[in-house]
């Protein structure tokens, strides 16, 4: 036996808007650091960190940013440096200490 019985389904679908522009968006995109859903248009991916989920901001706290990413920049150019530095010391003591042993 076959029944057939025709059934309306509710269907609930969620929009999402930009809190910058008002326009509608593709999904939910939130700015890490205010918070505020954003478009395509106004979003921007911190690609420094790399993998599979960078950070999203919107373009006026990417903008804030700038002078804080400069620094970070600076610092991380100024640890390589010493990084560097304390390796070639490494270096020249192991160098010393196998020519004291010949």
């Amino acid at each position: 036996m076959i029944k057939k019985e025709e059934k309306m389904k509710k269907v609930i679908v969620t929009t999402y808007y930009c809190d910058i522009d008002g326009c509608e968006s593709h999904g939910k995109n939130t700015c890490c650091m205010c918070k505020r859903d954003i478009c395509d248009k106004h979003r921007i991916h911190d690609d420094r960190w790399g993998g599979d989920y960078p950070d999203i901001y919107c373009t006026e706290c990417w903008e804030i940013g700038k002078k804080y990413r400069d620094a970070s920049k600076q610092i991380e150019t100024d640890a390589d440096d010493k990084m560097e530095e304390q390796d070639n010391l490494w270096k020249e003591e192991a160098l010393k200490n196998i020519n004291k042993e010949k």
